[in-house]
């Protein structure tokens, strides 16, 4: 009689593992990906060598919204992790080194930008946000469509 509940269990055991190793295959991993990122645009919060987890699908069924770290394509086509900072219809400005948006000042942990005294005011479309690395002095930023947010980074401190 043991022998035969011990038969089950382990059948039981293998089975259970098999669904779950098969959902995770099937639903899970096509969700998501690890990334590694490259140069130190987004210093302090992630550096060149850091593996990261890009989930592909997190706004399949929301919109990005101000702070979230993304993997977006740039203008140049390349792949690049950065922060949102203004989303649609924000009104964006940078003046005296410090990015405005909808006239306040961007009250953040990662400062002013070196790169720009003034750009004017611009408001964004309905599917335009504005991105920055953390680190404001080694970065590139600049508007991205929403068709060009591939995904949002997981895990970010």
């Amino acid at each position: 009689m043991r022998k035969a509940l011990l038969g089950k269990s382990w059948v039981s055991a293998i089975t259970r593992i098999t669904c779950l190793a098969t959902f995770i295959i099937f639903f899970t991993y096509p969700n998501f990906k690890l990334i590694q990122i490259d140069g130190n645009s987004m210093n302090p919060t992630l550096s060149h060598g850091d593996v990261s987890v890009l989930h592909k699908t997190a706004y399949s069924s929301s919109l990005p919204t101000r702070g979230d770290v993304v993997l977006l394509v740039d203008d140049d086509g390349d792949p690049v992790v950065k922060r949102l900072v203004a989303i649609p219809g924000d009104l964006f400005e940078i003046y005296d080194y410090y990015i405005y948006i909808n006239r306040l000042k961007l009250n953040d942990e990662y400062g002013k930008t070196d790169q720009f005294t003034y750009t004017g005011f611009q408001r964004l479309s309905l599917d335009e946000y504005i991105y920055f690395g953390d680190n404001r002095s080694e970065t590139s930023w600049g508007p991205v469509l929403r068709d060009n947010i591939k995904g949002k980074i997981l895990f970010v401190e």
